[in-house]
């Protein structure tokens, strides 16, 4: 397995969605999430510039990759009693304009 670059906090592994990165898995322990991301220097770069309040990203992405990961979690509780685990795929679309 790759190494991966974890976090517990939603709205940084928002961030981090909505620039692009790839989120490998996600795991519940005792209520609190941790986001599993591909380890790469490009989310470390964008890990510093999230807690230094430097990045910026355009706000309708966001608030969707939001929504995804909210989904998911959602999605997971929903399985929990049956001892499933939904996995979802990630399409990103870019527009040139």
């Amino acid at each position: 397995m790759k190494d991966t670059y974890a976090t517990k906090d939603f709205y940084a592994a928002g961030y981090f969605l909505c620039s692009g990165h790839k989120l490998v898995f996600h795991k519940r322990n005792n209520g609190v999430t941790t986001f599993y991301f591909e380890d790469e220097v490009a989310i470390k770069e964008a890990a510093e510039k999230y807690f230094m309040m430097k990045a910026s990203v355009e706000p309708v992405a966001y608030g969707n990759s939001l929504r995804v990961l909210k989904s998911m979690l959602h999605s997971n509780d929903a399985n929990a009693n049956r001892g499933l685990y939904n996995h979802v795929k990630q399409y990103k679309e870019i527009k040139q304009q």
